[in-house]
Parts: structure tokens; sequence; C-alpha cells
């Protein structure tokens, strides 16, 4: 079974669902109209040892933000306000009661940072031989501007646009260090308005995350190899296929200029959005002229 296929079936569901049911499964988070005055939205993300982080891995600070910082860049993607979180806990039953003081004080400091304080959760233990396993959902509610940024509202010839540097993030450990960019998303609401049009967090790799804009916009989508900032020893395979970078994707009216960086962190245009009549849905222009599929260039489960 794969992940995403398995996704899209759940996804064609959606018309069962409750008209109080604003925006369904198929985003980073989902939106729920309590009453005509609040709108709440909702996401869950999981951390597994051996998947997303080392098995040998034992700073537990670095695996506890990373727990909470992953669905804190979901929020992000949606240019949403932190409300509060709750996380559980799988751990092996010989877990050492200092290292789990360590990692709920990481994920506590961490959710706090950021304005999405901790306020439940559970744990429970498993076999010696178990992976430790944490689950953290996140609530948050639309920002000032009152407007959410979805994956499905691209339009063709949008600028397509990523904030910071990609590529080898597992390598370098910045998988654990990323900053959520949940204040930034919330300015380029600010200063683009209408014209901010899709978003994503790059979580999977850019080539498959883009995919997602493309696919749930129905448009296809351009980018130049030679335009994507890279992180120290990457390259534009890296970049498109890595995954783990947390940085944004986003689409932006045509014509519309923005600033080479917002609060120090750089934004950089990559590409556009076209009409989904080109060869791939999702396309990398490489500096030799020739193109290539990077639809499916990125990170799912059961490719490890």
């Amino acid at each position: 079974m794969r992940e995403f296929d398995f996704l899209k079936k759940i996804f064609s569901r959606n018309n069962t669902l409750g008209r109080e049911i604003l925006i369904p499964p198929g985003d980073d988070l989902a939106m729920l109209r309590i009453n005509e005055n609040t709108d709440i939205l909702m996401g869950v993300d999981q951390l597994l040892q051996g998947c997303h982080f080392p098995s040998d891995c034992d700073n537990w600070q670095n695996i506890g933000r990373k727990a909470v910082a992953r669905s804190l860049s979901d929020i992000a993607a949606m240019a949403a306000q932190p409300v509060a979180s709750l996380a559980t806990a799988l751990l092996p039953r010989n877990f050492d009661e200092s290292h789990a003081e360590q990692l709920f004080e990481s994920m506590r400091t961490c959710a706090l940072e950021y304005n999405c304080p901790l306020v439940g959760g559970d744990i429970a233990f498993s076999n010696p031989d178990s992976p430790l396993h944490l689950t953290v959902t996140v609530f948050a509610q639309p920002g000032p501007t009152n407007i959410i940024i979805k994956r499905s509202t691209g339009q063709v010839s949008d600028s397509i646009y990523i904030t910071g540097k990609l590529g080898s993030a597992w390598q370098s450990n910045k998988h654990y260090s990323f900053i959520p960019r949940i204040n930034l998303a919330l300015e380029l609401v600010n200063l683009l308005q209408d014209n901010l049009h899709a978003m994503i967090d790059i979580s999977d790799g850019l080539g498959r995350d883009l995919d997602h804009i493309a696919e749930s916009s129905n448009t296809a989508a351009l980018i130049h190899a030679d335009k994507i900032p890279l992180n120290p020893d990457s390259t534009w395979q890296n970049a498109v296929s890595d995954g783990e970078d947390y940085e944004l994707c986003f689409t932006v009216s045509a014509g519309i200029n923005l600033p080479e960086n917002i609060h120090g962190t750089p934004i950089t245009k990559i590409g556009n959005l076209t009409e989904p009549t080109q060869k791939y849905r999702t396309a990398v222009n490489l500096p030799d002229g020739c193109t290539m599929d990077a639809s499916h260039m990125g990170w799912e489960h059961n490719d490890q």
C-alpha cells in the first residue's frame, strides 16, 4: 500500500462530510466552523523512530522539538495562527525517565515558543524493542486578515516561490532545527492579500509537494533547477527530492514582485504554474535545456 494512493481514497469520500467542514482532508489542515463567528483549523502529525529520525539518535531535545515543529509547519502552510496542541507518546517500556523528561520538556518549550501550548495528551508503553512514537495535534485559527491559504487555489500563470534554501536537510541535521515559517506566512498574507494564491510546506520534497498544489489546483507546474537556492553541499536533485526542509512553497499572481527577503529569510522565484497540457504535471527544467518529470521526486514512507 502506498501512502498517497491510500490518502486519495480518503479524499474521495469528502462529499460525505457535513457543511460545517470548510476544508476537508487533502490540505495541510482541516477547518471546521464551530459557529457563525468561529472557525478552527486542526491537524496531526507523527514522529517515528527509524523513520523520521535515526534509530541511534539520542538527542531527546532535538527529537521533541521536531515532533512539535513538524505540526507547526502545517499551520504556517495555511497562514494560520496557533492556538493549542495535544501530544501522545508511545514509549518503549524500558525508556529512561530522565530521557522522557528531556523529551517532553523540549516539546513543551517548542510549543510555547510558537504560542501553541501543550494542553493535554496521553502516554502509553510498548515492548522494550519497539520504536519511540510521538504524535502532535495542533489547533489554529485564521490570522488577522481572516485569509486561509489552501493548496487548491493556485492559478495558471502564477509565479512559484520558495522561502529559504533547500536540500540535504537530513544529512546536515537541519531537519531538527528548522524554523516553522508561521510569522513569515502571516507577513506574506499581509503583504500580498488576494495575490497569494496557494501554499504548502516542503516536507516530502519540493517535486512531490509542489505536485500537490498542481494537482489540487488543476494546473501544471514548471520549475527551473538553476533557480532553486541550495543549502551547502546540496544539488538541485537534493533540493527537489530530499524533503525535510519545512520551507514554504507558494504561488503568487503573475506580475507581482516580491522582495528578495522578508525579515532576513530569502524569497526566491523558481518557476510558474501553467495550463495542465504540458507533458508532465510537475516538471523541472534542467540547465542543459532538458525537462524531466518531478512529480514523484520526493519521499514516501514505503520508499524506505
